[in-house]
């Protein structure tokens, strides 16, 4: 093989490895969010169906859907999954620009934290470094990095 075929084939793997992981994430972030309340579903009515679909919408980049949800009145902060995530910091995650700016104008707090102490700037930012996906990919998650950078802080009361 030559050097080209090697790198190319590294790179490869690389990008390979680095789906699997996202994948296996993603699993652990769904799997998180539907144990913790599997008793309360019953007790909650259909709450806790939405607050679940409301935090799959954002992993799936689905506007359509957090629109629908949230312009029937759920705040866009409402719930937390069992991996820390309120649903920007799940748009974030996964480097989902639509729904991250789609949340931040619905009012979404860009300074919660989840479990390791990250905000959605910061997984934006991380996204964007990301070397294992193309440069235009990379520059989507970094113009919303910035504009989290340049969002109105909330005011103190």
């Amino acid at each position: 093989l030559g050097t080209a075929a090697l790198a190319e084939g590294e790179q490869g793997g690389l990008r390979a490895a680095g789906e699997a992981e996202e994948a296996e994430e993603a699993e652990a972030l769904a799997a998180g969010a539907g144990d913790a309340e599997e008793g309360a579903d019953e007790a909650n009515g259909g709450l806790i169906k939405v607050l679940r679909s409301l935090i799959s919408a954002a992993h799936n980049n689905d506007v359509a859907e957090l629109r629908a949800i949230i312009e029937g009145g759920v705040d866009p902060d409402a719930v937390v999954d069992g991996m820390g995530f309120a649903p920007l910091l799940a748009a974030a995650y996964r480097g989902h620009t639509e729904a991250g700016l789609f949340l931040l104008e619905a009012g979404a707090d860009p300074s919660l934290r989840d479990y390791t102490g990250r905000t959605a700037l910061t997984l934006f930012e991380e996204r964007a470094a990301r070397p294992s996906v193309s440069a235009a990919f990379r520059a989507r998650p970094a113009a919303i990095a910035r504009l989290i950078r340049e969002w109105p802080k909330p005011q103190q009361q």
